[in-house]
């Protein structure tokens, strides 16, 4: 039986072998449980930041609900509104913001020909030797390379980067005039509501010529368009908002916009240079596109060619040689190609390609038939909302010089004025939103 010495050295050499062993499995029971308290935090963080973001919502719907009920308006002109509108708008932000990316586009393709510089630094050991780290374990490196990519994709890279470009700048183009349209079709609802407004105003000051038995029923027609009214001008002040970019306010729209109306052009103008140039040219776009993703489905049956060009290290901590000599400096080039058994030559690729560059050209076409027809509909029904507006204001100059004075002929004679200014105000916004169709393509307005 060994002494009580010889066990003493047994323990002693059983604990300096199991200690390093006991130090590993304590560090990566530590590395577990870090992990576990890092996702405990992440799920705490994120409760925390929803909860701050429904408070900050919260406090907005709480202060525009308690603009809402503020009748105060502020007046603002057509130049102003104008002038806020194309700094504000968020759309027009939002379509200027894709222009300016889409410059870019083909600045960073030529970029991809720059040089690279590439650092490298590890640490690393196996895992019976993570306590024993040293300096020689630490590897790092600073290396440039050049790599010069398939020209044929990179010159389809570059057309579609141009593409993009003027893809954006004419989407941008028209939705500043839709912007333009819709403040000036606000312009314009804002005096025929405030035309109706005071028509109705003058109703109710003439109410003492309603017989007393169709009192009760007359004020009751006129105060639910009084509350029509209402629900319409709160409607164009939520619209006025939305395009001005200025929640909470309460804009009162003075003024009138710049006069628009193609009552002299109409049957003159032909789709070409001075009306509906942009039109074309977006379709334009359509076509071109869907042509570029056919050539690249053709481009992608080739194999690809890549060339490159590396150096030494320009920094190496393992002493490794940084000489620039011929000797070091490496050129290297390689073709790949990815057959895909199920269509080898890549047919069916190519085919729905082509499918697809058909069926954009037969959908534009139709569309086009469609426009057409809508624009000689449009022209006819222009010439008949002018010759009624032409009627209308016949009829109310005849009752306007009417020499009744009997109060019966007189309560008729202002119902039939009042439901024909009705009529008039109607078909002249019919006119004007026709007037406004034809001006978003109307070259020469926006020249």
């Amino acid at each position: 039986m060994p002494d009580d010495g010889t066990d003493v050295m047994a323990m002693s050499r059983l604990r300096k072998m199991w200690l390093p062993t006991g130090k590993r499995v304590l560090g990566l029971a530590a590395a577990a449980c870090g992990m576990l308290l890092l996702a405990s935090c992440v799920e705490s963080k994120m409760r925390g930041r929803l909860h701050e973001n429904a408070g900050v919502q919260r406090d907005d719907f709480e202060d525009l609900f308690a603009k809402t009920a503020d009748t105060q308006q502020t007046p603002i002109g057509w130049r102003e509104a104008y002038r806020r509108m194309c700094k504000d708008n968020l759309s027009l932000r939002q379509s200027e913001t894709q222009l300016e990316q889409s410059k870019r586009i083909k600045r960073d393709q030529w970029m991809t020909l720059a040089p690279r510089i590439a650092a490298f630094a590890s640490l690393g050991d196996s895992i019976s030797a993570l306590t024993n780290l040293g300096g020689s374990d630490i590897n790092a490196e600073v290396v440039t390379s050049l790599n010069i990519p398939n020209p044929f994709q990179f010159y389809a890279s570059l057309y579609s980067a141009a593409l993009q470009r003027q893809n954006a700048e004419w989407s941008h183009e028209l939705d500043k005039r839709r912007a333009y349209i819709e403040l000036h079709s606000l312009f314009m609802e804002q005096k025929q509501l405030d035309e109706s407004e005071a028509q109705l105003k003058n109703s109710m000051a003439n109410d003492n010529l309603v017989e007393s038995e169709d009192l009760t029923r007359a004020v009751a027609a006129l105060r639910t368009e009084a509350r029509n009214y209402d629900r319409m001008r709160s409607i164009l002040r939520i619209r006025a908002n939305q395009l001005l970019n200025t929640p909470g306010a309460n804009w009162k729209l003075k003024g009138e916009p710049p006069a628009i109306s193609y009552k002299d052009r109409l049957g003159k103008m032909e789709i070409g240079e001075d009306f509906g140039k942009l039109a074309l040219n977006l379709q334009a776009i359509q076509i071109e596109g869907a042509l570029l993703r056919c050539q690249q489905v053709k481009f992608q049956q080739w194999p690809a060619v890549n060339f490159g060009f590396s150096g030494p290290p320009l920094y190496s901590n393992n002493g490794q040689s940084t000489d620039f000599s011929s000797d070091n400096l490496w050129f290297f080039s390689g073709a790949y190609k990815t057959v895909d058994l199920n269509d080898p030559i890549g047919r069916t690729s190519i085919s729905q390609a082509e499918n697809r560059l058909q069926y954009t050209r037969e959908q534009l076409r139709m569309r086009v038939e469609n426009d057409s027809n809508q624009m000689r509909e449009a022209y006819k029904t222009y010439q008949e909302l002018l010759a009624e507006e032409q009627r209308l204001q016949t009829k109310i100059r005849n009752l306007e010089n009417s020499s009744a004075t009997e109060p019966v002929i007189l309560l008729a004679e202002l119902g039939e004025r009042a439901q024909l200014i009705s009529a008039l105000g109607e078909t002249r916004r019919r006119i004007r939103q026709i007037d406004l169709q034809l001006l978003i393509w109307d070259e020469t307005f926006w020249k």
